[in-house]
Parts: structure tokens; sequence; C-alpha cells
């Protein structure tokens, strides 16, 4: 496990969303919702021990999903939802780390962090992988007329003979929490969408 941060950095996490009624860290915490252009939603909320929950929701009509981060990034739960946003029995994947992930590095441009995982699942049975997450300074993010400072983020997934999963994520530092852009398992195809508006979520 090794996390990698150079010398130089820009001046990215001073970085502030620019316009009226910008959401940030404080907003997180009573909810956001990020709507994509294909109809897709997310809703984004901090709890009382710092991660961060996310629950997708699929124009598509497939299962919603709800995954737990650590500081809105490092994913270290997912299961499937019911109607009543309960979670579906012998759904769920648990992501082990070689320590508590809400201690992992603050992401920031430049900064790259790999580490060996396991994932358990519902049956029990478990699942090896390495995980590598790297932020870069991007292009700033216009969402519901603000301006929001991006670390295009890259996650890797290895499971070694078995493939792997790569996704790329819009972090925004002043909320403290990814937006997810494209996915992509190995020998299939890119599944990308594009977030088109950020709002603070309702009750």
């Amino acid at each position: 496990m090794r996390a990698v941060l150079p010398v130089l950095l820009p001046a990215l996490l001073g970085a502030m969303p620019v316009g009226a009624e910008c959401l940030g860290a404080r907003d997180l915490g009573r909810g956001v919702l990020v709507s994509y252009d294909n109809g897709d939603e997310v809703r984004l909320q901090r709890t009382a021990d710092g991660a961060v929950t996310v629950d997708e929701t699929y124009a598509d009509g497939s299962v919603p999903m709800r995954l737990h981060a650590a500081r809105g990034i490092y994913y270290f739960e997912e299961y499937m939802l019911d109607e009543a946003g309960r979670r579906l029995d012998g759904t769920g994947l648990r992501v082990e780390f070689p320590s508590d992930p809400r201690s992992l590095p603050e992401p920031a441009a430049g900064l790259v962090w790999e580490g060996e995982t396991v994932n358990v699942f519902p049956d029990g049975s478990e699942r090896r992988e390495t995980v590598r997450v790297r932020f870069e300074e991007g292009a700033p993010l216009v969402l519901s007329g603000c301006t929001y400072a991006v670390l295009d983020t890259a996650i890797r997934y290895d499971w070694g003979k078995d493939g792997g999963l790569t996704l790329r994520y819009a972090y925004l530092p002043e909320l403290g929490a990814g937006l997810v852009l494209t996915s992509q398992f190995d020998g299939g195809e890119v599944n990308a969408k594009t977030p088109v508006a950020l709002t603070r979520a309702g009750k």
C-alpha cells in the first residue's frame, strides 16, 4: 500500500465553487442530488462517521444501488435496494482495506494511492484485488449555474485472472465527493454519462 504526493501541487484544494447558491461540504451533510444527461440520479450524503452514502437510481429501471465511500471516493461497501429503500437480501459487496478507509489520504492533484484489498461477498466468499486511485487537476465543471474545481479521478480495480474494472470520476474538492463519469469492465463497452445539475436533495 502506498501514497505518492508530488512536492509541487496546484492550488486546487483552495478553489471555491463560483456563483450564488453553489453547494459545498455543509450541503453534503444535508444531502445533494446529481442529475445526469441520461436521466440517472445520484444522491450523496455525508454520514456521522464522515463517510459518504451514494444512492444511485437509474432511468432504465435497473435496481437502485447504495454505496458507501470514505472521503466520497474510496468505496468500501455496496448493495442493491428494494422499492422501500431497504437492502436487498443476498446482494452486496464489502471491501476490506488494510486499515480504516477513512484514514486514506485526502484527494489532491498529483496524488496516487494504491493498495491491496479484499472483496467479501454475501455468501462469505472472498476475492483479492489491487486498487489504484489517481487524482489529476481537471477542467472546471459548470453545474446548475455554478463553476466547481475538479480533480479528474481514475480508479482501477484489478482482479488478476478475473479481469478488472476502470472508472472515471469528477471529484469536487469543495463538495468532498466524486461524480461518476464512466465505467468499463475489461473487454466491455465504456458506459459514459455526464452530470448536468447539482442541487440540494429533498427530504
